[in-house]
């Protein structure tokens, strides 16, 4: 392969991997507009967008745990590795969300995963999106947490 077509097809897989991640953000942005939804509904939503994110995702699963909820794309137990992002709500734990691969993978920046995952995954976790639940103010995914 010459040096050319070499940098073309990285140039070429680069950008489809950056476009996988920005459909995630853009749906994920999608459910939080339509807080109207039912948070279990909302949530299990994201993990299956979450999991199609990663760049293995054939082998992807997504699992986000929130209080005593768990939303998840497939069985967690089946994954050989996984990146997890703890949510805090003020300073206390109450949840996080994993990515795990159930196949093993040639090491990348954070084991087999990218550093734009990482950056995606903290993302998800720091955009908080609001959600009116039952008189439960929630900010979903980490940041605040409120009865009214």
């Amino acid at each position: 392969m010459t040096p050319d077509k070499h940098t073309n097809m990285q140039i070429k897989d680069d950008l489809q991997k950056r476009i996988k991640e920005l459909n995630c953000l853009q749906q994920i942005e999608q459910f939080a507009g339509n807080a109207q939804g039912n948070l279990n509904d909302i949530l299990q939503k994201c993990v299956a967008v979450l999991s199609a994110a990663w760049l293995h995702s054939d082998s992807a699963v997504a699992k986000i745990c929130l209080d005593d909820n768990v939303y998840q794309s497939g069985n967690m137990d089946t994954c050989r590795t996984i990146q997890t992002s703890e949510i805090n709500v003020n300073g206390s734990p109450c949840g996080s969300i994993k990515i795990g691969y159930t196949q093993v993978f040639a090491e990348a920046d954070e084991g087999p995963f990218l550093a734009t995952e990482r950056v995606l995954i903290d993302l998800r976790k720091r955009r908080a999106f609001q959600i009116e639940h039952g008189g439960d103010q929630r900010w979903v995914m980490g940041l605040e947490h409120t009865n009214q």
